[in-house]
C-alpha cells in the first residue's frame, strides 16, 4: 500500500493472502532476511500516511519510483516473499493475515493488491478489512485474474489457461503445480462484475473496472466511502 508524505493519514496492505499461496520462490531468502521481516513485523507501528504493498514488493517499488514521497509498508501471508521484497526494496514489512490485518482503523490512504484477493479464504472479510484500514476517501486498487463471463472472453481465458500457462509453468518454474493451482483458482474466482458488487457491499464507492488483457486480467479501483 502507499501513502504520501503530505498529510500522513495512512495506506494499507496489498497482495495479502489468508492461509494459502500459489507462489513458491525458486530461491529461498537467507534466514537473516527472514529474521529482518519478523523483527519489523513485531516492532513496526505504521505512521499516519504510510502505504502498504506486498508479495515481493514489485508494485510498491514501482509506486515509489513514480511518486518518491510515498511511504510504503508491505504486508503478506508469505514470510519468504516478504523477505525477498524487503531485501530488494528496504521497505518495512509485516507478515499478516488479510482477514485480520494488524493495523488500526482508518490508517492508510491507499491499498493495492496484485493477484492476491483470489487466494483469500473469505473474499467478503478480506474486502471488509481493506475498507476498515483505509481512511474515508482512501483508494483501493486490485489487479486480478477474474472469471470471464462472455463467451468470447471465456474462450480466450480457456485457451490461455490450458495452452499458455502449462507451457510457462514447465519453462519458468521449478514447481509446475503452482501454475495448475493458478488455473484452478482463476476458474473458481468471482467475475469482475461480481467482485465490483462485493466491493460496494464492503463499503466502497466509485467502483470502476477495466479489462487489461482480453478475458484474462482486470483492474478494479474504488474509493472508501
Amino acid at each position: 500500500m502507499m501513502e504520501s508524505e503530505r498529510a500522513r493519514p495512512s495506506t494499507t496492505a496489498s497482495g495479502l493472502r489468508s492461509g494459502r499461496t500459489e507462489e513458491n520462490p525458486a530461491a529461498h531468502p537467507e534466514r537473516s532476511a527472514q529474521r529482518g521481516v519478523e523483527g519489523r513485523a513485531e516492532g513496526h507501528v505504521p505512521l499516519p500516511g504510510e502505504a502498504n504493498c506486498a508479495g515481493t514488493m514489485d508494485v510498491a517499488a514501482e509506486a515509489r519510483r513514480r511518486a518518491p514521497g510515498l511511504r510504503v509498508v508491505a504486508a503478506d501471508f508469505s514470510r519468504e516473499m516478504l523477505a525477498r521484497g524487503a531485501r530488494k526494496t528496504g521497505f518495512p514489512a509485516a507478515q499478516a493475515d488479510a482477514l485480520a490485518l494488524p493495523f488500526p482503523a482508518a490508517r492508510f490512504d491507499l491499498a493495492t493488491v496484485a493477484f492476491g484477493v483470489r487466494n483469500l479464504d473469505a473474499l467478503d472479510r478480506g474486502l471488509a478489512e481493506l475498507a476498515r484500514v483505509l481512511r474515508p476517501g482512501g483508494r483501493l486498487g486490485v489487479l486480478e485474474f477474474f472469471r470471464p463471463e462472455s463467451q468470447g472472453s471465456r474462450f480466450v481465458h480457456g485457451a490461455y489457461n490450458r495452452l499458455a500457462l502449462p507451457v510457462l509453468g514447465r519453462v519458468l518454474s521449478p514447481d509446475p503445480a503452482a501454475y495448475r493451482y493458478l488455473v484452478a483458482s482463476m476458474e473458481r474466482f468471482a467475475s469482475r462484475p461480481e467482485f465490483e458488487a462485493a466491493c460496494r457491499q464492503a463499503g466502497f464507492e466509485d467502483v470502476r473496472g477495466e479489462t487489461l488483457f482480453p478475458g484474462v486480467c482486470g483492474l478494479v479501483t474504488a474509493r472508501r466511502a
